[in-house]
C-alpha cells in the first residue's frame, strides 16, 4: 500500500470509465439506508445489489409474459 498512482493508473482508469454510463437516482434517506442495510446482509455493494434487483425484476417478468 501507500503506492503512487501512477499515468498508466490514471489512464487504465479513464479507459474504463469511458466504457461505463452514469445512472442516478434520488431516494429518501431511509430508502437509502435500507438498501445499503439490505446488501451489506448480502455481502454485496450497493451497486452490485441494485443491479442484481433490477436484472432479477426484469428476469422474473420476461418469464411470467411468456407463460401468459
Amino acid at each position: 500500500m501507500g503506492k503512487d498512482y501512477t499515468d498508466a493508473q490514471k489512464e487504465a482508469t479513464k479507459k474504463y470509465l469511458n466504457k461505463l454510463k452514469n445512472l442516478s437516482i434520488r431516494v429518501k434517506p431511509e430508502e437509502a439506508e435500507r438498501f445499503k442495510r439490505e446488501a451489506a446482509k448480502r455481502n454485496m455493494s450497493l451497486r452490485a445489489f441494485v443491479l442484481s434487483s433490477i436484472n432479477e425484476k426484469i428476469e422474473r417478468e420476461d418469464i411470467n409474459n411468456e407463460q401468459s
